[in-house]
């Protein structure tokens, strides 16, 4: 309601530990305003009063989706002549009437990918301005009616979604009682429970569980709803621990603690307490690490509960490990990525046991252990390695480990010296040549010469075009 107001949220939203970036855009009076709000503030590239340059900065980072600019304090602006497909949420805590209601609502209707609709959190009360402006203003003529209480309509959607969880759940499972185990005997049936439903199916679950608990937060007060809290929360209670599990490659970061997360979301929904769950120790392993994968483990295997539970979570951390060299492109990233691959699905298959399952598993934490040995012991950087690995084996000459490891220094600085966007397409041959030649210059200082020069100077540009191309991502 005021610029005034915009700047005291501003500076309470950022006292709060761990707030994510905030911006505002509002006007500028240069007579009036005080000077602090036109220099630089904590937590922000810009001062609170934006040049237009600045202001549409500000729009692009909130167009893309991987930016971690979410949430923008606007007075007065953006209602018109900006479309922000990604915008969900509209919190609105100032009257709005008319054809500036439908305007500002109009900011969050855009469809975009993984959005199921824009949510208006209405603070004042704009619900008959709404209906009005609907009638007015669309070419509905007043027959459509804005939903004023989202529970009613969200309680079939509930319906729906608890249905689709249900799908997940193995048959012959009982989860009435589930709250009413004792504590020892119910930590080990929610471990078992969260390990029948990781697997091939885990990221079907993990969606129909959100689409649950978006319609479960709107209606978990009505009376029909509130003998189902239980199963709600046990549904939440399994996507949490299976996305801890899940691996942190996809993006989502751990919390710094589960168990205190847990507690809060079950205080919050029923009251609850200490469902929090350690499915490791649970699952009769010492740590979350693939150290833990040596022969003392392959030997005391077979002789611990919940083996199928324990293969998924050393699966994961594994899947974790290697998930970088993949990225990285590192032929035994992808080797042991697609080994693991074929490996899990065969247990499943029951082609084989889960010792067999274990027993790769230990070979590849070797294997691991090994690369990351050689790679410290070389000097070399992830991505040089990739480079290393790929002269090493192509058996070209008889390089010292020394020479070669330096080699690759100079050649992978050389390259991004040179690099630029979309470097690897047709229309930039000429960045292309740039980078051929940095290479190139490299080997001949090194007195590489002939068909040798050739051949390392071509296997070197192709695996950079692979791995560098869309540069500078993967910088």
């Amino acid at each position: 309601m005021s610029r005034e107001i915009c700047v005291r949220l501003y500076e309470k939203m950022r006292a709060i530990e761990g707030c994510p970036p905030v911006e505002i855009v509002m006007t500028g009076n240069v007579d009036k305003d005080p000077r602090e709000w036109r220099e630089k503030q904590p937590g922000s590239e810009f001062a609170h009063i934006k040049t237009k340059e600045e202001q549409e900065t500000v729009k692009a980072k909130l167009h893309d989706p991987d930016d971690p600019l979410k949430l923008v304090i606007v007075r007065d602006m953006w209602l018109t002549g900006t479309d922000i497909p990604p915008l969900t949420y509209l919190y609105v805590d100032k009257p709005l009437k008319g054809h500036g209601l439908i305007q500002a609502i109009a900011r969050v209707n855009r469809v975009f990918p993984g959005k199921t609709g824009g949510v208006v959190v209405d603070y004042i009360g704009i619900a008959d301005a709404l209906k009005e402006a609907t009638h007015k203003y669309t070419q509905g003529g007043g027959k459509g009616k804005p939903i004023g209480d989202l529970s009613e309509e969200a309680v079939p959607i509930f319906f729906e979604a608890l249905e689709s969880v249900r799908k997940f759940v193995s048959p012959g499972v009982d989860i009435s009682n589930w709250r009413a185990k004792p504590k020892v005997e119910r930590e080990d049936w929610l471990a078992d429970f969260v390990g029948h439903l990781m697997g091939p199916d885990e990221d079907a679950f993990l969606n129909a569980q959100a689409r649950l608990d978006k319609a479960y937060q709107l209606v978990k007060h009505l009376p029909n709803v509130l003998p189902l809290a239980n199963e709600a929360l046990l549904y939440e209670i399994a996507a949490i621990q299976i996305k801890r599990y899940k691996g942190t490659g996809g993006g989502e970061g751990k919390p710094k603690n589960l168990e205190e997360e847990l507690k809060k979301l079950i205080d919050r929904s029923i009251g609850a307490r200490e469902e929090a769950i350690d499915l490791f120790e649970k699952a009769g392993l010492e740590k979350p690490d693939i150290s833990i994968l040596d022969e003392a483990f392959l030997a005391d295997f077979e002789k611990k509960p919940h083996v199928d539970l324990r293969l998924k979570l050393i699966q994961k951390l594994l899947e974790e490990e290697i998930f970088y060299l993949v990225r990285q492109k590192s032929p035994l990233g992808i080797e042991l990525s697609k080994k693991l691959k074929e490996t899990i699905q065969a247990y499943h298959n029951r082609v084989i046991t889960a010792t067999a399952v274990a027993q790769m598993m230990v070979e590849a934490r070797k294997r691991l252990l090994e690369e990351r040995r050689k790679k410290e012991a070389l000097g070399l950087t992830d991505e040089e390695m990739v480079f290393y690995d790929l002269v090493e084996n192509m058996g070209v000459g008889v390089f010292s480990n020394e020479f070669l490891a330096g080699l690759i220094r100079k050649v992978v600085a050389a390259m991004k010296k040179e690099f630029q966007i979309d470097w690897t397409n047709p229309h930039r041959q000429d960045v292309l040549a740039k980078v051929t030649l940095a290479v190139k210059m490299v080997l001949m200082r090194e007195n590489i010469k002939g068909e040798q020069l050739r051949f390392l100077t071509n296997a070197i540009v192709e695996k950079a075009k692979d791995k560098y191309k869309d540069w500078p991502l993967e910088a």
